[in-house]
């Protein structure tokens, strides 16, 4: 990793929100000169700092709870197995006086070379009035390393129950929302008779920066037409060109790629937030009616939580995106630029949850109320 340092003071006037009252020693010094740069995770002392933020930021209710975990940010992957597959991050932070105040990690895609996830952001609560003057100068240094290393896309995903991470991105990134991520599920569950209200799983806004989207070789892709209007104004504002062929129902075989987790019928990436995107198997593309079995699986090994990805670069995907909704799927948005492939993602959540969701951008707003408003196919049966 390059050694990319920046170094500046901050001021009084800059920031805005809250600055926390009674944080006695740790009193966010204003003037006080913060450097920011890249570390590897090969540091205990840098590991307990990394520890330390987190306490502070997030008391011991992270979602995660291995970020607690020295081993963690070492890099161990034997200890973490079980709650999280291993991928080596790096940690771009702010430091202050000796100690982290911000962080954002990064995640390269070990099969797509410049496509780099941004996660695990944390601000201390000495310096939340100086949250986005923090995280802009933390983006310009990855914005630098972007350049450097010839990246594709940047992505992340940002809870929409934490509005302090989801004004961030709107702030402080150049990012584009291309879904909401709901996994609430409207199906009511029976058990004993009893009716069980649905529960309140992950929500996240997926964004995207694409770097130089002039470069990104044309591609053409297969929506349903129902939602065509929506994805191409998803493509509009990534600047990605994109040519939308006419619906077909001629199936091209393409096979998926990526590690397996748990049960070994089931392929997909797993991420921090919680979610599992889940490509559907490449027998599958040929005989798209033979996915309700498939989803029938994959709701009890995932219990709901998965979100499943149809490559739109198939002819196959209108007919898989109809089945997947008469199985009670609904579109959630869409995932480009994962290797050559770009996907359309499905979820089973609730409209009336989705339509409650707080979002601040313009777009996210256009976003949830489309998904909010627009029927499925399970509620025009």
């Amino acid at each position: 990793m390059e050694a990319l340092i920046e170094s500046f003071r901050l001021s009084p006037d800059e920031g805005s929100g809250r600055v926390e009252r009674n944080v006695e020693e740790n009193t966010a010094l204003v003037g006080d000169e913060v450097t920011v740069r890249a570390i590897n995770p090969d540091n205990h002392q840098d590991a307990q700092k990394l520890i330390d933020l987190f306490v502070q930021n997030f008391g011991v209710n992270h979602p995660l709870s291995c970020v607690y975990e020295p081993s963690f940010w070492l890099g161990s992957p034997d200890e973490f197995e079980e709650e999280q597959a291993y991928f080596p991050l790096t940690s771009i932070i702010a430091e202050e006086s000796g100690r982290f105040i911000a962080h954002l990690a990064l995640r390269k895609d070990l099969h797509t070379p410049g496509r780099v996830e941004i996660l695990l952001p944390a601000v201390h609560p000495a310096f939340r009035k100086h949250m986005f003057k923090l995280t802009r100068v933390l983006w310009s240094v990855i914005s630098k390393l972007a350049t450097k290393q010839n990246w594709r896309v940047a992505y992340h995903f940002s809870s929409v129950l934490n509005p302090a991470c989801q004004l961030m991105s709107v702030k402080c990134f150049p990012s584009t929302e291309v879904a909401l991520i709901s996994t609430c599920r409207d199906i009511l569950q029976h058990e004993h008779d009893q009716i069980c209200k649905p529960e309140r799983r992950a929500s996240a806004l997926l964004f995207y920066n694409v770097f130089q989207p002039e470069t990104i070789p044309p591609l053409a892709v297969f929506p349903p037409a129902h939602h065509l209007k929506n994805i191409q104004e998803a493509y509009t504002s990534l600047k990605i060109k994109r040519s939308f062929a006419g619906e077909s129902r001629a199936i091209q075989v393409i096979h998926t790629r990526g590690g397996k987790i748990s049960a070994p019928d089931f392929e997909a990436e797993r991420f921090f937030h919680g979610l599992n995107i889940s490509e559907v198997p490449g027998d599958l593309l040929r005989e798209p009616r033979r996915i309700s079995s498939f989803l029938v699986e994959l709701d009890r090994f995932s219990e709901g939580k998965s979100v499943l990805a149809l490559p739109l670069d198939n002819p196959a995907c209108p007919a898989l995106c109809e089945e997947v909704e008469a199985h009670g799927y609904r579109y959630v948005g869409i995932m480009p630029l994962v290797g050559e492939r770009d996907f359309i993602l499905y979820a089973e959540y609730c409209p009336d949850t989705v339509r409650e969701l707080a979002v601040y951008s313009r777009q996210a707003k256009q976003l949830r109320n489309y998904l909010a408003d627009y029927p499925g196919l399970v509620d025009l049966h």
